[in-house]
């Protein structure tokens, strides 16, 4: 027995990559050699003494997960109990593809080792399917057959070793609650726990259990038994479940890495899904009518008000002012007293009015809508396939570009069954998709990357409500997050909802947190008469580039590097209720100097946003002061526009920001600049709808760009001063130099 436990450990496979959910375009896919490869990931597949399935992981010779069982239950049989295991030969796949998220590129590398197994009793024969990633190891059951099969629960554990750390948050059909630390023997017997979980290891080093590929398929979460042992069910089918033919189970996936670092630009949760279908995506997810950017969101600024129609137009120019691709029109307009409907006109008719003026402004309409029916509230539902279609048929005539669904409250197997159909059908009428009241993402938009992003988590919205804990938002970076995009919808300037956070800690937000449509969630004239109205008019919500900084630690610190192009985004968020001080080492820079944009703390004053502006340098280093539950954001950029586009009232001047010595070009049609384009050289006046495009033609930053669209707009007036709101550009000069110390 020992010399056959001990060839399946080395057989088990070793090798990786790390991978980051993708889509297809670039992507890759080469089968090479079939030996296993040198890893700190250590699998060990085996059959135990009593003949069950088991596994065990560790990297680095660090326990990760202790010995457990593997297996699934099919009409009522443990087909992972008494088994002959037989490994297959190994294979290693060298791939990558393009992706949203927190890197532009994914090299998707691992071991493909699958074992045949052998359930002696019955005589019935399935495939153990598994991955080792440098990053993770990854597992699945598939067992074939023909007709109907009764799933009846899988036999899977997670022993955790007894000095590890857990994060963990409450099941339930909201999929929005805190998290809570603790040893996994201290967590009371039956509690339910969704995945993912994240676990701190003794070492210092992290892990992450999830699970990805879950479609058509109940979501799994894990129950406690009041040891360190926890068992995978399925909490919104507990009876069970028929499947037709092949039962393939999603991924059951452990993210393992020394830092938090690794453990976040780890997402396997997507990697292991399939490739998008090129029919649907011909570009993966760069197909055109999947457009990441930002997005102004009504309902939690305004509630139920927020959806009446003469107010849409409203809403629409602010979108311009704030530089939006997207306004979303959340639940309500179908409701008769919002106004949308008339005795002459249909709520679509109206659609179609507000999304041809919104095109005029440059801006694109997203369109909410409820899952179940609820007559009352005037929701049509999407549970059928008629009411589905309806809906894309009149979105697509009214011009929507992207849809939210809400209210699933569930992970049972229909409600991923109506997930996984919804975007498929979606892509078939080019809309993209937004999950609310949804489950926790288990990696859909690699292989449908029109979900765009969903919730499953506690965001924003919840500070309506009731005071978020400071170290939910240093928290949910290295939990929920790890599984993919949340739309947190972040970011208020409004003193009343600050509750115990900064402005600060509200900014960096949008750098912490990933959101390919990032919906800012406040009313537009608190971004508006904001000192970082040019960084809401012009946050990436995508990136190339993820790096997170030692000084993070979960629940106490989030502190992020992304990069976009050549332009560098920092982010910390102090979930802590001390005052911090710590170095920012600007190691991270590219080559040459940097417009360098900060915004701070200070102190004693959380409703108060300190802007400065400076030339930076790799090998520079800044002092970062945090209020507590305060925050940091740094912006170092080759080039950039003062103001970033945004509405134009009559006429507004625009100046360009760039180190000194470096030439620019500029256009305002749109073109491309060139050698031969209008030269910059002072501030210049545009007086009507423009798409600004400039571009740093030699000297330090070569070959950057921007754009910025301007658009004329009425002049915006709020109902609390009743006064218009006009955004001035924030003093500053073409460069500066305070040099940083």
């Amino acid at each position: 027995m020992e010399r056959r436990m001990s060839m399946l450990k080395w057989i088990s496979l070793m090798a990786l990559a790390t991978g980051i959910a993708g889509c297809m375009h670039v992507e890759k896919n080469d089968s090479s050699s079939i030996m296993p490869r040198a890893s700190a990931v250590e699998p060990n597949v085996y059959v135990d003494d009593q003949g069950q399935l088991m596994y065990s992981l560790k990297r680095a010779g660090t326990p990760v997960v202790m010995p457990s069982k593997m297996g699934i239950t099919l009409e009522g049989v443990e087909l992972g109990a008494g088994v002959v295991l037989s490994a297959q030969p190994a294979k290693r796949i060298e791939g990558s593809f393009e992706w949203l998220g927190n890197s532009a590129v994914v090299e998707n590398n691992y071991t493909a080792q699958n074992y045949a197994v052998t359930h002696s009793a019955s005589g019935r024969k399935w495939m153990l399917e598994t991955r080792l990633y440098d990053t993770g190891f990854a597992f699945r059951y598939v067992v074939p057959g023909a007709g109907s099969q009764r799933v009846d629960g899988e036999d899977t554990t997670w022993n955790l070793p007894t000095d590890a750390e857990l994060w963990h948050r409450q099941n339930g059909d909201s999929f929005q609650y805190y998290w809570s630390k603790s040893k996994a023997a201290d967590i009371e017997a039956g509690f339910n726990a969704q995945l993912n979980v994240t676990v701190e290891l003794s070492d210092g080093s992290y892990a992450s259990l999830n699970e990805g590929g879950s479609f058509s398929f109940s979501g799994a979460s894990l129950e406690f038994n009041g040891s360190n042992e926890a068992n995978t069910i399925f909490a919104d089918d507990k009876e069970g479940w028929t499947i037709e033919g092949e039962v393939a189970t999603p991924w059951r996936i452990v993210m393992t890495g020394p830092d938090l670092n690794t453990l976040v630009n780890c997402t396997l949760v997507a990697a292991v899904c399939p490739a998008p279908d090129q029919a649907l995506y011909p570009e993966g997810c760069h197909t055109d009518w999947i457009v990441p950017g930002r997005s102004l969101w009504q309902w939690w600024g305004y509630w139920d008000p927020g959806t009446q129609w003469e107010k849409q137009r409203w809403f629409v120019d602010n979108a311009a002012a704030l530089g939006c691709l997207y306004y979303m029109v959340d639940e309500g307009w179908e409701h008769p007293r919002q106004g949308w409907a008339t005795e002459t006109r249909t709520a679509w008719e109206a659609m179609k009015e507000l999304a041809d003026y919104a095109e005029t402004k440059g801006v694109r309409l997203l369109v909410w809508r409820g899952y179940p029916t609820n007559e009352e509230k005037y929701w049509s539902g999407m549970e059928t396939v008629e009411k589905r279609t309806a809906f894309y048929v009149n979105s697509k005539k009214a011009g929507i570009y992207g849809v939210k669904i809400d209210f699933m409250d569930s992970e049972s197997v229909v409600h991923s069954t109506f997930m996984e159909t919804c975007l498929k059908e979606a892509a078939g009428y080019e809309l993209m998709v937004n999950y609310h009241g949804a489950p926790k993402p288990t990696g859909a938009e690699r292989t449908y990357p029109n979900q765009i992003t969903r919730e499953g988590v506690v965001g924003m919205e919840h500070n309506k409500w009731e005071t978020i804990p400071r170290s939910h938002y240093a928290t949910s970076p290295f939990t929920r997050f790890l599984a993919g995009s949340a739309d947190f919808t972040p970011t208020t300037f409004q003193p009343g909802f600050v509750k115990g956070t900064t402005f600060a800690l509200q900014l960096a937000q949008p750098i912490v947190y990933t959101s390919p449509v990032l919906h800012w969630a406040d009313k537009p004239q608190y971004y508006l008469n904001s000192p970082a109205v040019d960084l809401i008019r012009s946050m990436p919500t995508t990136w190339d580039e993820t790096i997170v900084l030692p000084s993070s630690k979960i629940g106490i610190q989030a502190a992020y590097v992304r990069r976009k192009g050549q332009d560098w985004y920092v982010g910390i968020i102090n979930g802590s209720d001390d005052a911090v001080e710590q170095s920012l080492d600007l190691s991270f820079l590219g080559e040459g100097r940097f417009a360098a944009t900060l915004f701070k703390d200070v102190p004693g004053q959380p409703v108060v946003l300190k802007k400065e502006l400076l030339i930076a340098e790799r090998g520079d280093s800044l002092a970062v002061r945090m209020s507590p539950g305060g925050g940091f954001v740094a912006v170092f950029r080759k080039l950039e526009a003062r103001p970033y586009g945004g509405g134009i009232y009559g006429q507004q001047v625009v100046a360009l920001r760039f180190v000194e010595g470096a030439e620019v070009r500029y256009t305002l049609d749109g073109s491309e600049p060139t050698v031969t384009s209008t030269k910059y050289t002072e501030p210049f006046t545009v007086r009507e709808s423009c798409r600004l495009r400039a571009k740093v033609v030699s000297g330090d930053g070569k070959g950057t760009e921007i754009s910025a669209r301007f658009t004329s707009v009425p002049k915006l007036h709020f109902a609390r001063s009743g006064a218009p709101c006009i955004a001035q550009p924030f003093p500053f000069h073409r460069s500066c130099s305070g040099r940083l110390l």
